[in-house]
């Protein structure tokens, strides 16, 4: 199946409308992804099978999170999952991604400025150096990663 195919029909099981602002985003998100994945390794391969499961994940965590969250923080980021299907269908959200890869984050700059996403921050940085660079009173109402294990001195950063 077409990845795109693939998104259409996960969306309309998740009850996202056909047309909607929502939708062209997340197909926007696709296609940037597709596009990039031949020049950097954003995942591992682009067709439906491989990353259907990561389109699922995010659209089924966006249905449990708070209503009054405004600050997330995405450790990590990579190609942008969960964060940017969180931000693409919670868009009062305020989100900073931080990611190491240079590459990784002007491809999630360029994603949210193509989007039309705004409140999102790329911070292309180590953990510890960005946490140790931002605000020390600055508290985010959630906090995702995917595939990072965190030792106790980055966990004891973010408390």
């Amino acid at each position: 199946m077409e990845a795109s195919e693939g998104l259409n029909r996960l969306l309309r099981q998740s009850g996202i409308a056909a047309g909607s602002q929502a939708e062209h985003k997340l197909q926007g998100y696709l296609a940037l992804l597709k596009k990039w994945n031949s020049s950097i390794n954003l995942t591992s391969r682009t067709d439906w099978t491989a990353i259907g499961p990561l389109f699922q994940e995010g659209i089924w965590a966006s249905k449990f999170y708070p209503e009054n969250a405004v600050h997330h923080l995405d450790i990590g980021s990579g190609a942008g999952f969960p964060a940017m299907l969180l931000k693409i269908l919670k868009p009062a959200m305020n989100l900073d991604l931080v990611e190491s890869r240079a590459k990784k984050g002007v491809f999630l700059e360029t994603t949210a400025d193509t989007l039309g996403l705004s409140g999102v921050h790329v911070h292309s940085m180590r953990l510890q150096t960005f946490l140790q660079q931002s605000d020390p009173q600055k508290l985010w109402d959630c906090i995702s990663w995917k595939a990072l294990k965190l030792g106790g001195q980055d966990i004891g950063m973010l408390l």
